[in-house]
């Protein structure tokens, strides 16, 4: 009985993170090594929990382990990772996408992660667990982690300061190897999202956005690109010292072996810069 009791508190926190962090559209967001392919659906694990009697399979956190959900009515979801490793003992699976966003508008998912698609020790398996390619910033072209080999991690950033409410929330880290600090801080309103990035040197910055394969990115004028994915209607535009910005190809992953071309924005800058998201027709 003493296991059974043991088994049933493990399942529910393991379908309370399933719960929480999954798009409403049912996909899962593809974080670290996980692809939304052939993944069983909440309701059907819930109606099997109900059978097999777990209790405490209905609790709502906005903080799922490492990540920061926040929903605006009907709008539009974000999630935030705003903590280390998980689990801190085992983090092979685990990408250096420290501070990464991710969004879904009127549950179409529009910034995404770019998910995984090999496990070989190869050039292709070290830039999917990169911070270049996650939605955040990369300084100086080198990882704010040590990850290393198909699922070696070597020394961690460093979460300095957090804070997450219904409107706001903010993150700091420090790289793992240098003394380089990250802040990051995201506004909330209805159909705005506002999002602040802050290094503390004077060293070359690259901001990346990363889009599903189905938006299509024009860009428009005074650092400002229309983001469209069939209803869905959003302006990106940006601001500070900005020294090059671009629209670029990348290989987003779809399943073992398989990739879909995909587009990004990439922004270079020092020191501050801002991305003020506006969703149309909200």
């Amino acid at each position: 009985e003493s296991e059974v009791r043991f088994l049933s508190k493990i399942a529910s926190k393991m379908f309370l993170w399933s719960k929480n962090i999954v798009w409403k559209n049912s996909n899962f967001p593809q974080i670290n090594d996980s692809l939304n392919l052939n993944t069983i659906k909440n309701d059907f694990l819930l109606k099997y929990l109900i059978f097999l009697n777990v209790k405490g399979i209905n609790e709502n956190n906005l903080l799922v382990s490492n990540y920061l959900k926040f929903f605006s009515n009907d709008n539009y979801e974000t999630i935030f990772k705003i903590h280390s490793f998980s689990p801190y003992y085992q983090p092979g699976h685990s990408h250096s996408d420290n501070l990464s966003v991710l969004l879904c508008v009127q549950n179409y998912e529009i910034l995404v992660d770019p998910g995984y698609s090999t496990y070989l020790n190869n050039k292709k398996r070290i830039l999917q667990r990169s911070t270049h390619y996650h939605n955040t910033v990369s300084i100086d072209n080198i990882n704010s982690s040590n990850v290393w080999s198909s699922f070696r991690v070597g020394k961690r950033y460093k979460l300095v300061k957090s804070n997450y409410d219904t409107d706001i929330s903010s993150a700091k880290i420090c790289y793992a190897n240098r003394s380089i600090s990250h802040l990051r801080s995201l506004n909330y309103s209805t159909n705005k999202i506002f999002v602040s990035d802050e290094i503390s040197v004077n060293s070359k910055s690259s901001l990346n956005w990363h889009f599903h394969p189905d938006c299509k990115v024009t860009e428009l004028k005074n650092n400002t690109f229309l983001i469209e994915r069939d209803n869905v209607l959003l302006e990106m535009s940006f601001s500070g010292k900005i020294f090059d910005i671009k629209i670029v190809p990348y290989q987003y992953c779809v399943d073992y072996n398989k990739e879909k071309l995909s587009l990004k924005l990439e922004i270079k800058f020092k020191f501050k810069i801002q991305t003020s998201i506006f969703i149309h027709g909200v």
